[in-house]
């Protein structure tokens, strides 16, 4: 499902449009000047004073995108983990990344699926996970943590592949190819990375590229098996050792 549309997105393009117009018209109007003044009286200084005249409309032009800009309608959505605020122009029919935690945050019926908090019996840290979670792992010491069905109250079953022997050696993450899910993609690396999304968009363009360096093998794995389903090619490499999809 693609990602909801953010209000801060279609502003963003109305400025750039904004910007470009009103650079096209600066240029535009300094060429009339120039033409005008200095075309000698003849045919070119005719042309030059009638691009001039007309450089106002591109000023118009721009001064609209800015304003649209301003005015965007947005539909605010509460993060349930952060409780911050995202804007969207519609309720959002799929999850979406948080502006401010970069978290993911999963939706139903347009609404944010509720957040459990769970203790690690590891570390003692409270994690906090949606509805949806399947396999979670804590994030400062990374052991699973076991979670309960909300319907049935039995455990849930480990996504295939996470229940692995352990292995001390550090990995690498490495993305290879970003697959048809580009918006997803961004929105979970962004929670995954802590970084703003124009960063990761930068991160795409010269693949492959290291993700994560040195986290344990489960922390890889978990991730590995989370961005192949979402469609992108990711190696998870041991530090040292040769590559392995």
């Amino acid at each position: 499902m693609a990602e909801p549309i953010r209000r801060s997105d279609v502003a963003e393009k109305d400025i750039e449009a904004g910007i470009y117009w009103l650079i096209g018209s600066l240029v535009v109007a300094l060429l009339g000047f120039l033409f005008g003044r200095y075309g000698g009286g003849g045919p070119v200084s005719t042309v030059g004073w009638i691009i001039l005249a007309v450089t106002p409309i591109g000023l118009i032009v721009s001064g609209t995108k800015f304003y649209a800009a301003k005015n965007v309608p947005g539909v605010p959505v509460l993060c349930p983990y952060c409780h911050s605020k995202t804007y969207f122009l519609a309720p959002p029919a799929g999850d979406f990344t948080c502006d401010n935690c970069h978290r993911r945050v999963a939706v139903e019926d347009g609404k944010p699926l509720r957040v459990i908090e769970v203790k690690c019996g590891f570390c003692g840290s409270l994690q906090r996970f949606s509805e949806r979670t399947e396999v979670a792992l804590c994030e400062e010491c990374d052991h699973e943590i076991p979670l309960a069905s909300s319907e049935t109250g039995h455990m849930k079953h480990l996504a295939k592949g996470i229940a692995l022997e352990e292995d001390p050696r550090p990995y690498d993450l490495i993305l290879v190819a970003p697959g048809p899910q580009v918006e997803p993609l961004i929105g979970r690396l962004q929670q995954v990375l802590a970084l703003p999304r124009n960063q990761v968009k930068d991160m795409l363009v010269s693949l492959p590229v290291t993700l994560l360096h040195g986290i344990p093998m489960r922390k890889a794995k978990m991730l590995h098996d989370e961005l192949v389903r979402m469609g992108a090619a990711v190696d998870m490499k041991p530090q040292g050792d040769a590559p392995r999809r």
